[in-house]
C-alpha cells in the first residue's frame, strides 16, 4: 500500500529538456489514478513549470527565481484537498536565464476516494497573485473484481531504482511529462501503467499479453506496427512500463492504447492516453492540421512561428477584437489562402514596433480558453477572456467571493494602461460566469454606479483600497 502525504515539498525540481515554450505558458498539468488499498485510489498529479517563464531577482551576486505551485482538488465546487510545492533556482549573473527548452517537473501524491474531481494548479512567484493557472479533470474509479488497466503516466525518462524520490513507484523512476508533447526534441515516449485482477495462482505459471497501439486521434487508424508481448503473471497486479520512439511520427495528435489480456480466462481491459508530436519540418512542408483544432491550440504553446500554421478561419474569429469593422468584413470574404496572407501582413505591420505581438495575442487566446471557459462558451468569448486577450495579465487581481455584503466579483488592476485603470467583473446571475460591469479604461463599459450593482439586498459596498472609484 502506498502512503498518502499532503506536505510541503522544499526541493529544487529536476530540470528536463523539452520544447521551447513562451512565458505565456509557464505551467502544465496532468494526472493519473492508480489503485491503493481499501478501495481507495492513489493519485499522482504532474506539473511542469517552464523555466522560460520564471522571474529572477538579483540577490547579491546571484540570480534567484523562487516559485511555488499550489494544487487544489475540488469536488462539486468545493476544495477537498490542497498541497504546495516550493522550489528555488539560483544561478550566477553570467548564466543564461531564458530557460528555453527546459521545465521543472513535480509529482503531487494523494490518496483519494473514488469519484470525479477537478484539479486546479497555480504558479506563484514573489507576490501572492498567480502568474499562471492550469486545470484538468480527474476520475478515480471504483475498484471492481474485473480485470482493469490504470490510467497511463507519460514520461521523458525511465530507469529502475528504489530511492525515495517522488518520481519513483514500485522500483520504477519515471520523470513525468505533463505537457504531453514529444517529437524531435523529446524523441522517446516512456509510459507507466498498472493492471489489476489478473488471473493468478501461486501454484501454477500464468501469463498475460500486453498489446500496444499508437493511433491517429483524428482517424483512429494505427500509425505504428502493433506491439504484442507475452509476460509472466507474477501477481494479481502487475506494472507495465515501456517506451517507443516518437521522432518518426508526423506532427499531430495521437493515442497510446494499452490492452492487457489474461491468457487463462481470455479477459481483457484497455486504456488510452492522448499525446502530441511536433516536428517543425512537417509544417514547413505543408502538413495540414485543419481538422485538429485541439492540436492547433496546443501548438500555440510550442511553436514560435504559430502565425505560419494557425488555422485561418480560427484566426479570423479570434482577431475580431482588434480588427476594424471594415477589416473584419474584408477578411471574412477572402479565400483561406487570402485570409492567411491578410493575417501575415496584418501582424508584420504590428510587429515592426512590437516584435512577437502576433504570437502573444494568439497565446492569450489559448490561455483564456484554459482559464475562463464556461459551459459551451470558450474562454476568449467571455468578458474576462476578452480583457485578458486585449490587455494581458493584470498587475493585481482582487477576488471577492462569498462575501455577505456583495455578489461575487473580481477587480483587475492594470498600472501601465492610461496611467492606471481597473475592470470590475461580477457574477450577476449567480452561476459562476462573471460579466464586465465597469471599467475606467477608455472605450470600455463605464458605470459610475458600479458599486450599487455589486451590493446584495439592503446592503451597500464600501469602497476601499487601491481600486476605489476615482483611481
Amino acid at each position: 500500500m502506498r502512503d498518502a502525504f499532503l506536505s510541503i515539498s522544499c526541493a529544487l525540481a529536476l530540470l528536463i529538456g523539452t520544447f521551447s515554450l513562451r512565458a505565456d505558458y509557464t505551467l502544465d498539468l496532468d494526472c493519473a489514478s492508480f489503485r491503493a488499498a481499501d478501495s481507495l485510489g492513489y493519485v499522482e498529479v504532474y506539473t511542469a513549470v517552464q523555466q522560460a517563464g520564471l522571474r529572477y531577482k538579483v540577490v547579491g551576486d546571484s540570480l534567484i527565481a523562487e516559485f511555488k505551485v499550489s494544487l487544489d482538488v475540488l469536488q462539486a465546487g468545493n476544495v477537498v484537498l490542497s498541497d504546495t510545492f516550493h522550489a528555488l533556482d539560483a544561478r550566477t549573473e553570467t548564466e543564461p536565464i531564458d530557460g528555453q527548452g527546459s521545465f521543472y517537473p513535480h509529482v503531487f501524491r494523494l490518496i483519494m476516494k473514488p469519484g470525479s474531481y477537478a484539479l486546479r494548479a497555480h504558479l506563484l512567484h514573489w507576490d501572492p497573485q498567480p502568474v499562471a493557472t492550469a486545470a484538468c479533470s480527474l476520475r478515480v474509479p471504483q475498484p471492481t473484481g474485473d480485470l482493469s488497466v490504470s490510467q497511463i503516466e507519460l514520461g521523458t525518462e525511465l530507469s529502475y531504482t528504489d530511492d525515495g524520490s517522488v518520481f519513483v513507484k514500485h522500483g520504477v523512476r519515471m520523470i513525468p511529462n505533463a505537457t504531453g508533447f514529444y517529437g524531435t526534441q523529446i524523441p522517446v515516449l516512456y509510459f507507466y501503467a498498472e493492471a489489476y485482477e489478473l488471473d493468478y495462482d501461486s501454484q501454477r505459471a500464468d501469463s498475460h499479453v500486453v498489446v500496444r497501439k499508437v493511433l491517429d486521434a483524428e482517424t483512429g487508424a494505427p500509425v505504428r506496427p502493433e506491439q504484442t508481448g507475452v509476460r509472466p503473471t507474477t501477481g494479481s497486479s502487475v506494472v507495465i512500463v515501456d517506451g517507443f520512439p516518437t521522432a518518426t511520427l508526423r506532427t499531430g495528435t495521437y493515442y497510446l492504447e494499452l490492452t492487457v489480456i489474461s491468457l487463462r480466462s481470455g479477459r481483457s481491459a484497455t486504456m488510452r492516453k492522448k499525446f502530441w508530436t511536433y516536428r517543425a519540418a512537417d509544417l514547413a512542408a505543408g502538413r495540414n492540421l485543419q481538422n485538429q483544432p485541439e492540436f492547433g491550440s496546443r501548438l500555440a504553446e510550442v511553436d514560435p512561428n504559430f502565425l505560419e500554421v494557425v488555422n485561418a478561419d480560427s484566426a479570423e474569429r479570434w482577431m475580431r477584437y482588434i480588427l476594424t469593422r471594415d477589416e473584419y468584413r474584408r477578411l471574412r470574404r477572402l479565400t483561406p489562402e487570402g485570409k492567411r496572407q491578410f493575417i501575415r501582413e496584418f501582424w508584420e505591420k504590428r510587429e515592426r514596433d512590437d516584435p512577437g505581438a502576433g504570437n502573444r495575442y494568439f497565446a492569450r487566446i489559448v490561455e483564456a480558453n484554459r482559464r475562463y471557459s464556461y459551459l459551451q462558451r470558450p474562454g476568449w468569448k467571455t468578458d474576462r477572456g476578452r480583457v485578458f486577450v486585449l490587455y494581458g495579465e493584470p498587475d493585481r487581481v482582487e477576488n471577492n467571493y462569498a462575501m455577505p455584503q456583495t455578489i461575487d466579483h473580481e477587480i483587475w488592476g492594470y498600472d501601465q494602461l492610461e496611467g492606471g485603470v481597473f475592470f470590475v467583473f461580477a457574477d450577476r446571475q449567480g452561476f459562476g460566469d462573471l460579466d464586465l460591469v465597469h471599467s475606467t479604461k477608455r472605450g470600455e463599459i463605464y458605470n459610475p454606479n458600479w458599486e450599487q450593482r455589486l451590493r446584495t439586498r439592503d446592503q451597500t459596498l464600501s469602497p476601499s483600497g487601491p481600486f476605489s472609484p476615482g483611481r
